[in-house]
Protein backbone atom coordinates (compact mmCIF):
# COMPACT_ATOMS: atom_id res chain seq x y z
CA UNK A 1 0.00 0.00 0.00
CA UNK A 2 1.52 3.05 -0.94
CA UNK A 3 -0.43 6.51 -0.57
CA UNK A 4 -0.75 10.09 -2.98
CA UNK A 5 -0.75 12.98 -1.29
CA UNK A 6 -2.38 15.46 -3.07
CA UNK A 7 -2.11 19.27 -1.75
CA UNK A 8 -1.93 22.65 -2.90
CA UNK A 9 1.78 23.89 -2.01
CA UNK A 10 0.30 26.22 0.99
CA UNK A 11 -0.88 23.27 2.67
CA UNK A 12 2.58 21.41 1.89
CA UNK A 13 2.75 21.82 6.15
CA UNK A 14 -0.73 19.81 6.36
CA UNK A 15 0.12 17.03 3.76
CA UNK A 16 3.73 16.36 5.61
CA UNK A 17 1.31 15.65 8.62
CA UNK A 18 -0.67 13.83 6.89
CA UNK A 19 2.69 11.64 5.74
CA UNK A 20 3.64 11.83 8.93
CA UNK A 21 0.91 10.19 10.49
CA UNK A 22 0.57 7.41 7.53
CA UNK A 23 4.50 6.04 8.32
CA UNK A 24 3.60 6.26 12.27
CA UNK A 25 0.95 3.62 10.89
CA UNK A 26 3.90 2.07 8.40
CA UNK A 27 2.45 3.32 5.28
CA UNK A 28 4.49 4.61 2.57
CA UNK A 29 3.18 7.58 1.07
CA UNK A 30 4.79 10.30 -1.76
CA UNK A 31 4.35 13.94 -1.50
CA UNK A 32 5.29 15.94 -4.22
CA UNK A 33 6.90 18.62 -3.57
CA UNK A 34 7.93 20.07 -6.83
CA UNK A 35 8.77 23.73 -8.10
CA UNK A 36 6.21 23.57 -10.61
CA UNK A 37 8.49 26.79 -12.58
CA UNK A 38 11.13 23.60 -13.23
CA UNK A 39 7.81 21.52 -14.58
CA UNK A 40 5.11 22.34 -15.95
CA UNK A 41 2.01 21.71 -18.58
CA UNK A 42 1.74 18.33 -20.30
CA UNK A 43 5.66 17.47 -18.56
CA UNK A 44 4.15 17.73 -14.87
CA UNK A 45 0.83 16.04 -15.70
CA UNK A 46 2.90 13.19 -17.25
CA UNK A 47 5.25 13.26 -13.91
CA UNK A 48 2.26 13.00 -11.38
CA UNK A 49 0.55 9.96 -13.31
CA UNK A 50 3.55 8.47 -13.18
CA UNK A 51 4.28 8.93 -9.89
CA UNK A 52 0.11 8.19 -9.29
CA UNK A 53 0.60 4.75 -10.97
CA UNK A 54 2.86 3.77 -8.28
CA UNK A 55 0.48 4.39 -5.17
CA UNK A 56 -2.70 2.63 -4.73
CA UNK A 57 -4.77 5.22 -2.58
CA UNK A 58 -5.31 9.20 -2.46
CA UNK A 59 -5.58 11.33 0.19
CA UNK A 60 -6.40 14.82 -1.12
CA UNK A 61 -5.36 17.44 1.73
CA UNK A 62 -8.06 20.23 1.32
CA UNK A 63 -8.39 23.83 2.63
CA UNK A 64 -9.58 27.18 1.86
CA UNK A 65 -6.93 27.39 -0.34
CA UNK A 66 -7.50 24.16 -2.33
CA UNK A 67 -10.36 26.15 -4.33
CA UNK A 68 -7.88 28.36 -6.32
CA UNK A 69 -5.81 25.04 -7.02
CA UNK A 70 -6.07 23.29 -10.54
CA UNK A 71 -3.71 20.27 -9.59
CA UNK A 72 -5.83 18.64 -6.58
CA UNK A 73 -8.98 18.46 -8.32
CA UNK A 74 -7.28 16.91 -11.62
CA UNK A 75 -5.85 14.53 -9.38
CA UNK A 76 -8.50 13.43 -7.57
CA UNK A 77 -10.16 13.06 -10.96
CA UNK A 78 -7.48 10.49 -12.03
CA UNK A 79 -8.00 8.82 -9.08
CA UNK A 80 -11.13 8.40 -9.17
CA UNK A 81 -10.88 7.46 -13.60
CA UNK A 82 -8.46 4.44 -11.61
CA UNK A 83 -10.42 3.78 -8.91
CA UNK A 84 -8.16 4.50 -6.42
CA UNK A 85 -9.35 4.45 -3.16
CA UNK A 86 -9.66 8.02 -2.00
CA UNK A 87 -10.48 10.34 0.79
CA UNK A 88 -10.08 13.69 1.75
CA UNK A 89 -8.24 15.38 4.98
CA UNK A 90 -9.22 18.68 5.78
CA UNK A 91 -9.75 20.67 9.43
CA UNK A 92 -12.69 22.10 7.87
CA UNK A 93 -15.38 19.76 6.72
CA UNK A 94 -17.62 22.43 5.70
CA UNK A 95 -15.49 23.94 3.32
CA UNK A 96 -15.50 20.26 1.25
CA UNK A 97 -17.79 20.87 -1.94
CA UNK A 98 -20.35 18.29 -2.43
CA UNK A 99 -18.80 16.04 -4.72
CA UNK A 100 -16.37 15.22 -2.13
CA UNK A 101 -18.62 14.60 0.35
CA UNK A 102 -19.33 10.99 -1.69
CA UNK A 103 -15.48 10.23 -0.51
CA UNK A 104 -14.84 9.65 2.92
CA UNK A 105 -13.10 12.91 5.01
CA UNK A 106 -10.89 12.61 7.66
CA UNK A 107 -10.96 15.92 9.77
CA UNK A 108 -8.05 14.96 12.48
CA UNK A 109 -4.79 13.31 12.43
CA UNK A 110 -6.42 10.49 14.53
CA UNK A 111 -9.00 9.58 11.81
CA UNK A 112 -5.68 8.52 9.84
CA UNK A 113 -4.72 5.29 11.60
CA UNK A 114 -8.78 4.41 11.11
CA UNK A 115 -8.19 4.85 7.32
CA UNK A 116 -5.25 2.94 7.22
CA UNK A 117 -7.48 0.04 9.45
CA UNK A 118 -9.84 0.07 5.87
CA UNK A 119 -7.21 0.50 3.40
CA UNK A 120 -5.19 -2.35 5.06
CA UNK A 121 -8.44 -4.44 4.95
CA UNK A 122 -9.94 -3.74 1.57
CA UNK A 123 -5.91 -4.63 0.60
CA UNK A 124 -6.50 -7.84 1.96
CA UNK A 125 -9.97 -8.20 0.77
CA UNK A 126 -8.82 -7.52 -3.59
CA UNK A 127 -5.78 -8.96 -3.35
CA UNK A 128 -7.26 -12.28 -5.32
CA UNK A 129 -9.75 -10.31 -7.11
CA UNK A 130 -9.43 -9.34 -10.92
CA UNK A 131 -8.83 -5.48 -11.39
CA UNK A 132 -12.54 -5.40 -12.55
CA UNK A 133 -13.53 -6.59 -9.07
CA UNK A 134 -11.59 -4.88 -7.08
CA UNK A 135 -12.49 -1.93 -8.92
CA UNK A 136 -16.56 -2.44 -8.04
CA UNK A 137 -14.99 -3.07 -4.29
CA UNK A 138 -13.40 0.38 -3.47
CA UNK A 139 -17.05 1.50 -3.38
CA UNK A 140 -17.14 -0.61 -0.13
CA UNK A 141 -14.09 0.52 1.32
CA UNK A 142 -15.66 3.95 0.89
CA UNK A 143 -18.88 3.16 2.68
CA UNK A 144 -17.01 1.54 5.63
CA UNK A 145 -15.12 3.93 6.38
CA UNK A 146 -17.18 7.01 6.24
CA UNK A 147 -19.76 4.31 8.34
CA UNK A 148 -16.66 4.47 10.83
CA UNK A 149 -15.41 7.60 10.60
CA UNK A 150 -19.48 8.65 11.34
CA UNK A 151 -20.57 10.30 8.07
Amino acid sequence: MKVFVSHKDTDAALARTVVQALEAQSVSAYLDELDERLLRGPKLADHLRARMSLCSHLIAVVSSSTATSWWVPWEIGVASERTMPLASFTSQPTLLPDYLRSWPYLSRVADIATYVEEAKRFDRETKSLTASAARTDWQGFHTRLKSRLGQ
